[in-house]
């Protein structure tokens, strides 16, 4: 009967050993994105790019552009600009709001899971033009 025991606990162990590695591979990792050449010739890995649309009472619909990407040196303005280039002409003509989000494309980071990210929004102007800021 203990011997049973025993057996049943080892194989407890063997399972977890497999787990757990199982588990962190295929949920803690962040994903590797999609690599989107800009038109300077700066090549970036693209995580997401979503279209929100809130309804607010009072005040209408606020639609806006979501763009998430991985960058070597977030803060870069010139990366921002490059960004801003890309997405500003893929906008509708509805769009009020532009979220650039640079995420650190720090290998150790994205490895166990942890995203550091820097956003910056961007506002559509009366005369059709994008300020910083909101």
């Amino acid at each position: 009967m203990r011997g049973l025991q025993r057996l049943g606990d080892k194989r407890t162990r063997v399972a977890l050993i497999f787990a757990i590695p199982l588990l962190y591979l295929t949920m803690c990792r962040l994903p590797a994105g999609e690599a989107v050449k800009t038109p300077s010739g700066r090549e970036l890995r693209v995580l997401s790019v979503m279209r929100n649309k809130l309804w607010m009472s009072g005040r209408g619909t606020i639609e806006s552009l979501e763009v998430a990407f991985y960058s070597a040196t977030p803060g870069d303005s010139s990366e921002l600009r490059d960004v801003l280039n890309l997405v500003i002409p893929r906008t509708a003509p509805s769009d009020s709001i532009i979220l650039l989000s640079q995420i650190s494309d720090s290998w150790w980071l994205k490895a166990i899971g942890i995203k550091v990210e820097h956003g910056y929004f961007f506002k559509r102007q009366g005369d059709g033009t994008w300020a910083q800021g909101l």
